[in-house]
């Protein structure tokens, strides 16, 4: 998808925030970074903010942060990445950052707390969520897509399945 495609997602989260009073969010669900900026690797953290969105991940992601990586600017760090958040000074001082608690364990939110003191935190739950309930055009044609290969492989599956034939047979 195009980097303009995940942008427009963005920009839609960093509105939603404005609207709950939040200069921003931390994002670590793996799920919800794929949805928002590409990234399919295992390790990251998005950080949204109304003027910036950054991307962080360590050393192993180069390559692949590079190709995947739509609408933010990538930092590649070994440190953690609240740590990178706090050495790079990409928050400012009492900014109101939203975070998912459904996603951030306890000890996470401990260091979070203690990295980013200088921030306000607020627990935001199901926002991303929500977003994705919502289908638009592109997302429905890929549905449809994706049903119409479905059904054409079933149907092509489905006269080979008897009583007493193995499942690799058919594979």
């Amino acid at each position: 998808m195009s980097t303009e495609y995940f942008q427009r997602r963005q920009y839609i989260l960093t509105d939603k925030l404005a609207k709950e009073n939040l200069d921003g969010m931390i994002v670590t669900n793996l799920i919800h970074i794929r949805y928002l900026c590409g990234f399919t690797g295992s390790s990251g953290t998005l950080l949204i903010t109304a003027d910036q969105i950054h991307f962080i991940t360590d050393g192993r992601y180069v390559v692949q942060s590079e190709k995947e990586v739509r609408g933010a600017k990538v930092i590649i760090d070994s440190i953690p990445h609240y740590e990178v958040i706090n050495k790079q000074n990409l928050l400012s001082t009492s900014q109101s950052i939203g975070f998912d608690g459904n996603n951030v364990s306890h000890q996470d939110y401990l260091q979070l707390s203690k990295t980013l003191s200088n921030i306000n935190l607020k627990n935001i739950t199901g926002i991303i969520e929500k977003m994705v309930m919502s289908k638009d055009e592109k997302e429905l044609e890929a549905i449809r897509t994706a049903v119409e290969i479905t059904d054409k492989a079933f149907s092509e599956v489905l006269p080979m399945v008897k009583i007493g034939v193995e499942e690799k047979v058919i594979a």
